[in-house]
């Protein structure tokens, strides 16, 4: 096998993640407010937290890769964790 074959394969695959974490971002705002209002919140309060505790590709991953579906389960994850922790969920 090609070894340059292979870093084609790894670049693609990396820019086709990229790409589909960029568009759970973009589906995100398509999401009603009462879905993904706590995913603003944190957002807003400290953007790099959201981003190290929730990684979008873990939801990816899960979702099999569809976007809405992982957008859906990022925000109510948020969600969710406002209602379980109270004044603590940040």
């Amino acid at each position: 096998m090609d070894p340059l074959a292979v870093k084609v394969k790894v670049d693609n695959e990396s820019a086709v993640v990229e790409s589909l974490i960029e568009q759970v971002e973009r589906a995100l705002l398509l999401l009603d407010d009462d879905v993904n209002e706590e995913y603003k919140q944190a957002m807003a309060h400290d953007d790099a937290f959201v981003k190290r505790e929730t990684p979008i590709v873990d939801y990816l991953r899960c979702e099999r890769y569809h976007t809405l579906k992982a957008a859906n389960r990022l925000a109510l994850h948020w969600k969710r964790r406002k209602e379980y922790f109270g004044d603590r969920w940040l």
